[in-house]
């Protein structure tokens, strides 16, 4: 059962971010068939990156709130091999986002945007916006950094605290990628963002009975 239910997350981590961008993005091919803004398919493309960082996120969450089953069903090492391989790979695609989106402001604008590498939540509306995307990043690095390190003296009483603040990068995450824009608050987008917070949720309560039951 516990494997059936990790292939079905996996389908879903494969299909939902791509069909929600498809639909919100449309044709690809028009950013080569027609005159568009300087820098505008980098831009859209960093969309995808980041909607398939949330999507790892999203199951590395609710493979932790499954993770005495998982362990069972798998073993350790294979667990701590997927976990690992997910983690890397979610960082790539944060990183990929950053750097598309980052590309794409300097071709349009000719100078490359250092201002918003640095979070200012004291800004307008839209550096504020981008702000929650950069701490995200910040943050996902730090735990990235704190899991590489923790065979370390000095990082054994910190590095799972610091590991866990990628509940936070998918919270920021979110926040960032709804409010961004105009179009990132059209459907099927916020739908997948309700999703993603439900099955959070659900599965944060069938850890916490799991545990009760378990106790």
């Amino acid at each position: 059962m516990t494997r059936k239910i990790l292939h079905a997350l996996l389908v879903a981590t494969l299909l939902l971010p791509g069909l929600v961008f498809l639909a919100n993005t449309g044709d690809l091919t028009y950013y080569f068939r027609e005159p568009v803004p300087p820098g505008q398919f980098p831009y859209v493309l960093s969309r995808a990156f980041a909607l398939y960082a949330l999507t790892l996120i999203w199951l590395q969450i609710l493979l932790g709130a499954l993770r005495l089953d998982l362990e069972r069903s798998l073993g350790y090492r294979q667990l701590v091999r997927v976990h690992t391989l997910l983690g890397v790979t979610t960082l790539g695609l944060l990183v990929g986002h950053a750097l598309l989106f980052l590309t794409g402001v300097a071709m349009r604008s000719g100078e490359f945007p250092y201002a918003t590498l640095v979070p200012d939540f004291a800004a307008l509306y839209y550096p504020r916006r981008l702000a929650l995307g950069a701490a995200a990043l910040y943050l996902a690095l730090l735990g990235a950094l704190s899991a590489a390190l923790r065979r370390r003296a000095w990082m054994q009483g910190i590095w799972r605290r610091l590991h866990a603040l990628n509940y936070a990068v998918f919270a920021l995450g979110a926040w960032h990628g709804l409010a961004i824009g105009s179009d990132t608050r059209l459907e099927p987008l916020q739908a997948l963002c309700m999703f993603f917070i439900t099955t959070i949720l659900l599965a944060a309560l069938w850890r916490v009975s799991w545990g009760r039951v378990a106790a």
